[in-house]
């Protein structure tokens, strides 16, 4: 009866996570990632590997996944809908692995902060792999729980295929595997388990060696060459790595920036529950297995941030640490309940419980809520929007780098030609970085001697950038804001 109760109501929360993340689905327009990942999966499975391996930082599995789903006329609901999918099924997947670890009704907790998380949402509604990888590291969680618990050739499985599958979605769920495996090796040497444990361990990894020297050989190797060699994009997890300083450090693991828990969801109360649910698992063994869990793929992270191999903190690129984060609140969860029965009464427990869980779930709700109701980073459909009200026949059109992909995506039926500014990443050596603004500056220019008025539409430039951009042109020219909204805007710029 129980067990029914507690699917009843993972079922309703599975319900109102969906509308979260469906109702507004197609809302807002794609920004620069989404449609950058739209262009590269235009194409045979063949030519999206080729794409990906040189132009994304992935691994293959959701590129290809999107690429059969969509056709390139797809709306963006129907680019977005594979990653709600995988945010919907994620719900009632972090109550199985919350289960694995804590009894009814505290379990219910993890589905609850997967349904309302805005983080969740925020990227249930993305067309990248961030939902899908949190899925998947749900399920590699319940395999290794498994696992650690009974150690048969059919959790052995079930851990081998999760770890393949990870790791394929997102290169990050190897450290959490990595993690596990410290687990298992801590447990197993403690316990001095016997010689047919380790070998179905070995046997288990396996399978992730193979897949990893695959994507290495295939993917990642070509993705870090490209990095290396023009790899401004990531310079906004430059501070997610330890530069070798001590002040460095410091910012690694204490800034907000890095604070993972309040970036699976925000707040003090659930921060306080996992710090309380983690100190559980120290004192009370039916909870080890789950404070390990949560422990070791995070010291592993800040290691990996440490060498500079892997970023850490709280950013998408760790979104396969929340589910243990959502588990130690469980557990936090249970402890306060248990601890406070015996001391306060029944009545007292369940009260701070309902307040407590009720507290999150508005929290949880109104900041997804309001998140939904947004524009988006780069409204980028309504610049073309109005570029198509405005434009007439013959206009120069010039679209600045960042604006490209989700440009192309907008203007892909129109018959108007355009512009493509050369590149500019402001993430790049500073020096490289002011060479491509001067050469932005001087394509801008050479069309204000040209004595002819033209549309410049920007988008995904930094702040600094696009004043120094518009201050050098209001130098020689009149220029006047058509719109400009969130991270987009379109500019006529008249001689």
């Amino acid at each position: 009866m129980r067990l029914s109760a507690d699917v009843a109501v993972v079922a309703g929360l599975t319900l109102a996570g969906a509308l979260l993340r469906l109702l507004t689905l197609g809302g807002e327009s794609l920004w620069y990632d989404e449609a950058a990942m739209y262009h590269l999966v235009q194409g045979s499975w063949r030519e999206v590997l080729a794409a990906n391996a040189v132009g994304n930082s992935s691994p293959p599995v959701f590129p290809l996944l999107l690429g059969a789903l969509t056709a390139p006329d797809s709306s963006e609901a129907a680019l977005r809908a594979p990653a709600a999918l995988a945010g919907i099924l994620s719900i009632p997947a972090a109550w199985l692995l919350a289960r694995e670890f804590v009894d009814s009704p505290w379990a219910l907790l993890a589905p609850l902060l997967t349904a309302l998380s805005p983080v969740q949402v925020e990227y249930s509604q993305e067309v990248r792999e961030y939902s899908l990888s949190f899925l998947a590291a749900c399920c590699l969680l319940i395999a290794w729980a498994r696992f650690l618990r009974e150690a048969t050739p059919r959790h052995a499985a079930l851990v081998a295929l999760s770890s393949v599958a990870a790791v394929c979605i997102q290169y990050g769920t190897a450290l959490l595997a990595a993690g596990a495996n410290l687990v298992f090796v801590a447990f197993a040497a403690w316990e001095r388990a016997p010689v047919a444990r380790w070998r179905l361990w070995l046997a288990s990894q396996l399978p992730l060696a193979v897949a990893g020297i695959a994507l290495y050989v295939t993917t990642m190797s070509s993705q870090l060459g490209h990095a290396a060699v023009g790899g401004g994009g990531y310079w906004y997890l430059l501070d997610r790595y330890w530069d070798g300083s001590i002040a460095g450090l410091r910012t690694l693991l204490t800034a907000d920036r890095a604070d993972f828990i309040h970036f699976a969801f925000p707040g003090k109360a659930l921060f306080a529950l996992v710090v309380i649910g983690a100190i559980a698992g120290v004192v009370d063994r039916r909870f080890r297995h789950a404070t390990a869990l949560l422990v070791a793929p995070t010291a592993v992270t800040i290691a990996a941030a440490l060498a500079q191999a892997y970023p850490f903190g709280g950013i998408r690129q760790n979104m396969y640490l929340a589910p243990m984060v959502y588990v130690a609140a469980a557990v936090g969860l249970a402890a306060i309940a248990g601890w406070l029965r015996p001391r306060a009464g029944t009545a007292t427990a369940w009260a701070v419980v309902a307040v407590t869980v009720g507290a999150l779930a508005w929290i949880g709700a109104s900041r997804s809520w309001r998140l939904t109701q947004g524009a988006g980073a780069e409204p980028m459909r309504e610049v073309a929007a109005e570029l198509v009200r405005q434009v007439d026949p013959g206009d120069v059109i010039y679209v600045y780098a960042g604006a490209q992909p989700a440009f192309r995506y907008y203007w892909r039926n129109r018959p108007e030609p355009w512009i493509a500014g050369s590149p500019h990443a402001s993430g790049l050596d500073p020096e490289v970085a002011r060479r491509q603004m001067m050469q932005v500056q001087s394509e801008l220019l050479a069309l204000v001697d040209e004595r002819r008025p033209y549309w410049l539409v920007g988008s995904h430039l930094d702040e600094d950038d696009g004043l120094e951009l518009v201050a050098r042109l209001r130098e020689r020219a009149a220029v006047n804001v058509t719109l400009g909204r969130g991270g987009s805007f379109l500019l006529r710029v008249t001689p």
